[in-house]
């Protein structure tokens, strides 16, 4: 499937890509932002209200009120080079999303197995019950899967 993927970006415009995920226990929101840190050491974060914390986001960051937080980092070394971090509590739960652009791709040859790799380590600290990748569309509704819906692949059927 990420064969498929990277062919499609490749015949398309610039339009965002986005990961949106299922609904995130406390827990597993942590591990998302334990996950960001461990791949994208470098960054800016953002709290609602345009609060600035330091990139070094407190664990008790969860546990207090804020209506989101946005993560913009960079690693060149990654096949994904760039990317936005967005979460955000709902009732109780979390909801994650990842987007980046199809120009911060990396353009290595092994970029397929790289993708892998990170979707694979994304998974492994995160574990989340399902995500979608999709180009961004404001009127997605989650797990539309239908034609025009814009979903790329999801983790169920992610393969190289």
């Amino acid at each position: 499937m990420l064969k498929e993927f990277l062919n499609l970006l490749n015949s398309r415009d610039s339009s965002l890509i986005d990961i949106t995920f299922s609904r995130l226990s406390l827990n597993k929101a942590k591990a998302s932002i334990e996950w960001i840190h461990c791949i994208y050491p470098n960054g800016k974060a953002t709290l609602s209200q345009g609060v600035k914390p330091s990139y070094t986001i407190p664990d008790n960051l969860l546990e207090k009120d804020f209506d989101y937080l946005m993560i913009e980092v960079e690693n060149i070394e990654e096949p994904i080079k760039k990317l936005q971090f967005f979460l955000s509590p709902e009732e109780n739960d979390y909801f994650l999303e990842i987007t980046f652009s199809p120009d911060d791709l990396g353009n290595e040859s092994n970029l397929l197995e790289n993708l892998s790799i990170w979707f694979e380590k994304l998974e492994d600290f995160i574990n989340p019950l399902e995500y979608y990748v999709r180009w961004e569309n404001a009127s997605w509704n989650y797990g539309d899967e239908g034609l025009g819906s814009g979903v790329l692949f999801k983790k169920d059927n992610l393969r190289v």
